[in-house]
């Protein structure tokens, strides 16, 4: 555990693995920029880090610049297969995403759409670990982290367990609309001020949880809720699992350099005391002579 500020790219590398690990992929990296999944949640297929895929538009772009940019690497990782190579090259760039949700259920293990049939699914896999991949699929993250710093200023957190709850709530919502966004700023107005820093960073951090939970349709909303209050407050059970982001280092410390608060400054120290002069006292002996 690491105590104030760390570098900007651990910061969001930790956020980037806490969310892949225990959300999206279960993997680590570079595992995880390779998995792929058919289309159990509607999506036609989710592949990478943090499963980009068709429904969202946020996968053809990167498979489209790797066919035009990588073509030799590509066909390497489906094994020089031709078969399989130029069927996945001539959907991606010919496909409307609706045939390519319908391709991706298509080629889904029937008994569980978590996955894709061999050998798509390995090919997929040597696909997605390739540095060329890996170094695209992270543009792609780009624009998931600067989602993130909006809404962290615009709500005052200043936490890295915030950015990544924020960040989270960018990977799997990829919005927060205008009405939920009032009714957070709403709440966070009432947090009583004379709480610490830290107990006012958590209150915050649980009412962006629940109302923009409660702005997802009832069939995921607890899943959804259950997910973003494990990071508000540090650790709980998430899709049957325990979860924590204290190995990610997602504490509240401060994100940013900014985030930090500077100690108060020590007190002058007292004057110095000057002594009172009391009075001196001079004893005359007077000797009269003669008396």
């Amino acid at each position: 555990m690491t105590k104030g500020v760390i570098p900007k790219a651990d910061l969001q590398k930790n956020c980037l693995n806490y969310t892949s690990y225990y959300y999206e992929t279960s993997k680590t990296y570079p595992e995880f920029h390779g998995v792929t999944a058919s289309s159990f949640d509607g999506a036609g297929l989710s592949h990478g880090v943090i499963q980009f895929n068709f429904i969202s538009t946020t996968l053809q772009p990167i498979w489209k610049d790797l066919i035009n940019n990588y073509p030799i690497q590509c066909y390497q990782a489906f094994d020089q297969n031709d078969t399989f190579y130029n069927t996945w090259k001539n959907n991606i760039l010919t496909m409307t995403t609706s045939q390519l949700i319908s391709w991706g259920l298509s080629i889904g293990e029937p008994t569980n759409l978590h996955k894709c049939v061999e050998p798509w699914n390995s090919y997929f896999r040597q696909l997605g670990i390739m540095k060329e991949s890996i170094d695209r699929q992270m543009v792609g993250v780009q624009p998931y982290f600067s989602s993130t710093e909006i809404w962290k200023s615009k709500f005052g957190v200043w936490s890295r367990r915030g950015y990544a709850l924020l960040f989270d709530i960018a990977v799997q919502s990829g919005s927060i609309s205008t009405s939920t966004q009032d009714l957070i700023l709403s709440d966070i107005a009432k947090i009583d001020p004379k709480q610490t820093r830290e107990q006012i960073e958590t209150a915050k951090l649980i009412i962006i949880a629940n109302r923009r939970a409660d702005a997802v349709g009832s069939t995921y909303q607890q899943s959804y809720r259950d997910r973003k209050l494990a990071i508000a407050k540090g650790s709980g059970y998430v899709y049957g699992g325990f979860v924590d982001t204290t190995p990610y280092d997602l504490l509240l410390e401060p994100a940013f350099d900014t985030d930090v608060v500077a100690a108060p400054a020590p007190a002058p120290p007292p004057p110095p005391q000057v002594p009172t002069l009391q009075p001196e006292f001079i004893l005359i002996n007077h000797n009269v002579v003669g008396i």
